[in-house]
C-alpha cells in the first residue's frame, strides 16, 4: 500500500490542495446558514376566516392569540391588502402583511395564496383563482421592490413549487425556503405536527412556516385557538436548543460561486478517484494515469 501511495503521490497532493477549495466553499455556505436562525411563522387571512367561522371565535381574537404565540405575518392577496379593515386587524394584532400573488410591493412575497401538489407524480403546480402574471413582470417587480421571495417546498421534498412555466434561472433577488403545512394531514395531537415542523426547520433549512388549519382523524377542522397556540409554544421550546427562535425572516442573497473554485474541486475529486481506482485496477502505465487526469481536468473545467 505504501508503494502504491508513493507512486500516486502527485495525485494525492492535487487532491489535498483541491480539498482546501472545497472547505472554502463549505465555509461560505455555513456562514450563510448561520444567519438563518429566525423562523417566520405565517398564516393567511383566508385560513384565519375559516378558523373563525368553524369556531365562532372572532377573526381579531384569532389573530391576537396567534400573534402572541409566535405568528409574525398575515398573508393576504392584493385584493385583501386593499381592504382597510383587514390591514387594521393585522396591525391591531401586531402582525405585518405578506403578499400572495400580484405585483410585489416590497416585504415578503409568495407566488400564491394556496399551494397544492398535482395528482401526477413528480409534477407540482399552483392553485390560483386567476391566471398567473407573466414571469418577467413578477420577477422584475420582486427585484425592483426589494421583496423577499418565499419558495415553498414541494410534497416530495425535492424542489419548490413554481407557477406553470416559471423558472428562477438568472433570478438574483433575495429568497428563503418555506414549508406549507397543508390541511390534508390527520391530526392526532400537537406532538406529531411539532416534530414535522421541527424537522423542516432544523433538517431542511426552512425559515418560513406557513400555518394552515389542521384536521382531525375524521377530516373535521380543528378550530380551537388553544391547540394552535400550544403547538407554536411547543415548537419554540424544541427549536431553542438548536439556536432558532421566532422572528422576521432573513433573505438569502444570491451569491456567485467562482467557476475556478468549482473546477478546482472537480479536479480534486478526479485525482482522488484515480488513486482509488488504482487500488482496484492496477494502473501501472503512467501515461494512462496522466490521460485519466487530463480528462478529469477537462470535464471539471467544462462543467464549472
Amino acid at each position: 500500500m505504501k508503494q502504491h501511495l508513493h507512486s500516486y503521490r502527485l495525485l494525492l497532493m492535487v487532491a489535498a490542495i483541491c480539498t482546501l477549495a472545497a472547505f472554502w466553499l463549505l465555509g461560505a455556505r455555513i456562514g450563510v446558514e448561520q444567519t438563518q436562525r429566525q423562523v417566520d411563522v405565517v398564516i393567511s387571512y383566508e385560513d384565519t376566516v375559516r378558523l373563525a367561522d368553524a369556531s365562532g371565535v372572532p377573526v381579531q381574537e384569532w389573530l391576537t392569540q396567534l400573534s402572541d404565540a409566535g405568528v409574525r405575518e398575515l398573508l393576504v392577496t392584493p385584493d385583501e391588502q386593499a381592504e382597510p379593515d383587514i390591514v387594521r386587524a393585522a396591525q391591531d394584532a401586531g402582525l405585518t402583511l405578506a403578499q400572495a400573488g400580484g405585483t410585489a410591493q416590497g416585504g415578503t412575497y409568495f407566488f400564491a395564496a394556496r399551494y397544492d401538489t398535482l395528482a401526477a407524480a413528480g409534477q407540482t403546480g399552483v392553485d390560483t383563482d386567476t391566471e398567473p402574471l407573466p414571469q418577467a413582470q413578477v420577477l422584475d417587480a420582486l427585484r425592483e421592490s426589494g421583496s423577499t421571495l418565499v419558495l415553498i417546498e414541494d410534497k416530495n421534498q425535492t424542489g419548490c413549487v413554481l407557477p406553470d412555466g416559471y423558472t428562477l434561472d438568472g433570478y438574483t433577488g433575495g429568497m428563503v425556503k418555506g414549508f406549507w403545512l397543508n390541511q390534508t394531514l390527520g391530526y392526532s395531537g400537537a406532538e406529531e405536527i411539532v416534530n414535522m415542523l421541527y424537522r423542516a426547520v432544523v433538517d431542511r433549512g426552512m425559515t418560513v412556516l406557513w400555518l394552515t388549519p389542521l384536521t382531525d382523524a375524521a377530516g373535521e377542522t380543528v378550530a380551537e385557538p388553544a391547540v394552535y397556540t400550544q403547538l407554536l409554544q411547543q415548537l419554540a421550546q424544541r427549536l431553542a436548543p438548536a439556536g432558532y427562535h421566532y422572528g422576521g425572516l432573513t433573505a438569502i442573497e444570491t451569491k456567485t460561486v467562482s467557476p475556478v473554485l468549482l473546477a478546482v474541486c472537480g479536479i480534486g475529486v478526479f485525482a482522488a478517484a484515480i488513486v482509488l481506482l488504482g487500488v482496484i485496477v492496477p494502473l501501472r502505465a503512467r501515461w494512462l494515469r496522466v490521460l485519466l487526469f487530463a480528462l478529469g481536468c477537462a470535464e471539471s473545467a467544462g462543467g464549472a
